[in-house]
């Protein structure tokens, strides 16, 4: 699996706060899916709907073989919306909270204290009921787990950095009073409820006494995990497809759709999902993928015309990152360590034909906030290529002309191979020689311990445009190839944790516009274009609610899907 440059600390802003880009729909088919009942034109009668047909999916979610990628290390298809369960939940529209596992919550006046009354009707797909000491557990758990990648999203839990670091087992601010779990901050942090919207809980029973660093990737749970969501796995063949079903003793509305098929396209990749899709094998898709291309959209709906797509604003932004740490082969280019050097190649940089490449779903950026949406800062032009300044920025850096930038990606497809000519032809106006290199093996090693490169072609999977700028504080993988760790610490941490602490709409957006206006000048990373998400799906057979894709994708992973009115037709 290729790396994908992940920002940990998985953050976003409240639906409620900043208006957002709409989606953007297919203009080639009028006939969407709709909300069952006949609130859209063109819904079925009742006796149309297949109460027995199945619902084809795509598994992105093995870390092998033989078990299941836990939730707490990635998602990547919708199984773990079906199969599992969080405390809270956005509701369809994105617009307020809904009660999943907690049936009650409360924040305190200074908002360091947030009060989750867990639910006594629920149960594990094993009969057993779930229980406030499996919310404890989970939280103590993720904390010590070197697998769980989300765990910062929850450090401003008193105690939890403790746990993290070894220096202790419980989170000193997490209690539990019978089916009550208090949450004490240690200071305010305005997107706690956001991030409990992702945090899967898992059952104590199963995990209680395993090893710390192996709840995450444990045989015995994860080779069949039993969780606590509308659906249950049924069937596993790893690493070809899974099924799952209804649970039965589910406290929530029954799905309606009795039969679901997960398959792997791991083997045969984007070309494989293109023809399961053509050959109508597959009824929706909207990861992140190879599969997330307006040509690849394109291609399956001309040829299958039960398939329609929308695009779904998006976060997710391609960008370059610099090295100004240095590498393990003596032939790092020191120029990427000046700062007029970054700010040269980010104006040599021909943005909008960049984003062409992705003609309907590409974006050019200026900053990390697409220019189209209220949360991008008004006081920064939008980007607009000067050869001639950088140029003269160049030439004030005492740049060295004679020696060559390297630039290295990881996207292995013929598409990225032509954008790097083009990247390469944008730096040599400028006078600067660039070579591309795509870099195969182990990733992990290339990129963050022998770093011998310049210019790092990255994609940023963020859910919210404030966490696009997570990567200027230390103490993360950035660390390796950013430096300038105390500088970063000095300038953009006082301005993420203003965010964090913002009493109110206003002082959020006074905080992330000078997190965009401080991050163009110091450019260590060059936003080039955000990529709107493309959801496939068959229009004929799935019926579901459409409001999802008017919302940004943070809506998708973070919300409750209403599984319960998604239908089949015959």
């Amino acid at each position: 699996m290729k790396k994908v440059i992940l920002i940990l600390l998985s953050v976003a802003l409240l639906l409620t706060l900043f208006s957002g880009c709409s989606s953007s729909k297919d203009s080639g088919d009028s006939e969407k899916a709709g909300t069952v009942g006949g609130e859209v034109e063109g819904t079925p009668a009742e006796e149309d709907f297949n109460e027995t047909s199945v619902l084809n999916l795509v598994w992105g979610g093995s870390a092998g073989d033989d078990i299941f990628e836990s939730p707490w290390r990635d998602n990547q298809c919708l199984m773990w919306d079906m199969v599992s369960d969080t405390l809270i939940k956005y509701d369809v529209g994105g617009n307020s909270f809904v009660n999943r596992l907690a049936t009650d919550w409360s924040m305190s006046d200074d908002a360091l204290e947030y009060t989750f009354k867990i639910r006594e009707d629920a149960t594990w797909h094993d009969g057993e009921p779930v229980t406030a000491e499996d919310v404890v557990f989970s939280f103590n758990a993720m904390f010590r787990d070197p697998h769980a990648v989300f765990k910062q999203n929850y450090t401003s839990i008193e105690g939890s950095n403790a746990v993290i670091e070894g220096e202790a087992d419980l989170v000193s601010g997490i209690e539990l009073n019978d089916n009550v779990v208090t949450f004490k901050l240690s200071s305010p942090n305005s997107l706690f409820t956001h991030h409990l919207c992702r945090m899967v809980i898992l059952p104590k029973h199963l995990l209680g006494d395993v090893e710390a660093d192996k709840v995450s990737i444990d045989e015995t749970f994860w080779t069949k995990p039993i969780l606590c969501g509308p659906y249950k796995i049924d069937q596993v063949s790893f690493a070809n497809y899974c099924t799952a079903v209804p649970y039965e003793g589910y406290y929530g509305s029954q799905p309606a759709i009795k039969n679901v098929t997960f398959t792997s396209y791991r083997v045969g990749g984007a070309e494989a999902e293109a023809a399961a899709f053509i050959a109508g094998e597959l009824d929706y898709r909207n990861t992140s993928s190879g599969a997330n291309d307006i040509a690849f959209a394109n291609n399956v709906v001309s040829q299958n015309p039960d398939l329609t797509y929308d695009l779904i604003p998006s976060t997710y932004y391609r960008e370059f990152q610099f090295n100004t740490v240095g590498s393990t082969d003596g032939k790092y280019n020191d120029d990427m360590q000046k700062k007029e050097v970054r700010q040269a190649i980010n104006l040599l940089l021909d943005k909008e034909a960049l984003a062409n490449f992705y003609e309907g779903q590409g974006l050019a950026l200026s900053t990390g906030v697409s220019p189209l949406s209220d949360e991008y800062n008004a006081d920064i032009p939008l980007f607009k290529r000067d050869i001639g300044k950088a140029k003269e920025l160049l030439k004030g850096a005492n740049f060295d002309f004679d020696r060559t930038v390297r630039i290295v990606y990881y996207y292995d497809d013929q598409k990225t191979t032509d954008f790097m000519e083009l990247v390469k032809q944008n730096l040599a106006d400028g006078g600067i020689k660039a070579d591309a290199t795509l870099l195969t093996g182990d990733l992990d090693a290339a990129i963050d311990v022998q770093r011998n490169w310049d210019i790092l072609y990255a994609g940023s999977a963020t859910s919210s445009f404030f966490e696009n700028y997570a990567y200027l504080l230390p103490g993360s993988i950035y660390d390796n190839y950013f430096g300038d760790t105390e500088y970063r610490n000095e300038t953009f941490r006082p301005l993420w944790n203003g965010y964090l602490e913002a009493k109110n709409n206003e002082e959020m957006k006074y905080y992330l516009d000078k997190l965009q206006a401080e991050a163009l000048d110091y450019c260590i990373d060059i936003p080039v274009y955000t990529l709107s998400r493309v959801a496939i799906y068959n229009k004929n057979k799935l019926f579901f609610d459409p409001e999802w894709h008017e919302h940004r994708e943070y809506a998708l992973n973070f919300g409750d899907w209403g599984f319960d009115q998604w239908r089949l037709m015959k």
